[in-house]
């Protein structure tokens, strides 16, 4: 490394050996341990993390079993210069710590053909809580900021429709309608109450995820990450919260052989714990991911594609909270 000091932070996340010490005793200037349950989440939340401890100002992420020393000057030398702001090779990853324009990056990233986990090691928040802030800061009373005739009607019918077992079918068309005008398109017209082969499993409404949807969006994402072909997304008209029992059900609908691995279920308030444990348990062992969203989603969804931003960064936000909270 030549005149330049550099400290190297270890991110242990879940291993059951001595890593911990070993790292310290070979000379690790911090290790950082995120608990057993952190390997299911990915390397994303391990790096921001580590991020967030380091004082330098090049950053080169390595995996520690194919780690050689003597790539590291090929991986800092262009940023030192002044060159680049990030770059890559098959054994690493190097980018400044603080990057002026990271969409660039993400989109300079997935031109080249970067694999997704190396991408989510150069911009560990693709989409982030930032552009979400903006609309709730202050907070938006709806559906009454609503200005839009279609949004507003849609906003109010979900406030009027009462939960309970009586008005499922209004609450499942409204939801309908309410997905279609978020996310149609990008996402293909929904098939409603879809039946398997065995006739033994329904689904409210699939979305098509198209082989063209744009490659840095949300639903691209998705597609990658749980190998989805549509969205499937189950209503719920509860007069309680959502619990395991409706949770598991929708579950039955997820597989990386049939439609993927990712679904949504609508319902009326937020979750009760019994569901929230069955959501951890379905991603921890099954690798499925059940998303739940409340009629207050759905209307703030409503109110920032009223003003021409994506919906889906509710969506997303409720995802990656989701993850972050495992531990």
């Amino acid at each position: 490394m030549g005149a330049h000091t550099y400290e190297i932070v270890v991110v242990d996340m879940g291993s059951t050996d001595d890593t911990r010490s070993v790292a310290s005793e070979a000379g690790a200037d911090k290790v950082l341990a995120l608990g057993i349950r952190s390997k299911e989440i990915g390397v994303g939340r391990g790096l921001r993390h580590a991020f967030q401890l380091v004082e330098g100002e090049v950053i080169v992420v390595v995996d520690v079993e194919t780690f050689n020393p003597a790539d590291v000057p090929d991986l800092v030398g262009p940023i030192l210069a002044g060159d680049k702001e990030w770059s890559y090779s098959p054994c690493g990853l190097g980018r400044k710590r603080i990057l002026k324009d990271p969409t660039k990056a993400y989109e300079e990233a997935v031109k080249q053909g970067i694999d997704d986990r190396s991408i989510e090691a150069l911009i560990p928040h693709l989409y982030g809580e930032n552009r979400l802030r903006k609309f709730l800061e202050p907070s938006p009373k709806l559906p009454q900021d609503l200005k839009n005739t279609k949004t507003r009607s849609l906003a109010q019918r979900l406030t009027a429709c009462p939960p309970g077992e009586q008005s499922w079918r209004e609450y499942q068309s409204i939801c309908r309608e309410v997905f279609t005008c978020l996310f149609v398109p990008p996402l293909a017209p929904p098939k409603e109450e879809s039946q398997t082969r065995g006739g033994l499993q329904r689904r409210d409404l699939i979305f098509g995820i198209p082989y063209d949807v744009p490659t840095l969006s949300f639903w691209a994402y998705i597609r990658r990450r749980y190998d989805e072909t549509a969205v499937i997304v189950d209503s719920k008209n509860l007069s309680q919260p959502l619990t395991q029992r409706e949770v598991t059900e929708v579950s039955k609908y997820l597989s990386g052989k049939r439609l993927g691995r990712f679904g949504i279920i609508l319902t009326r308030s937020q979750p009760s714990r019994s569901a929230l444990k069955e959501q951890r348990r379905l991603w921890m062992d099954d690798g499925k991911m059940v998303v739940a969203l409340t009629d207050c989603d759905l209307m703030l969804m409503l109110y920032i594609k009223e003003r021409g931003e994506h919906p889906e960064l509710v969506i997303d936000n409720v995802h990656r909270r989701f993850l972050e909270e495992l531990e």
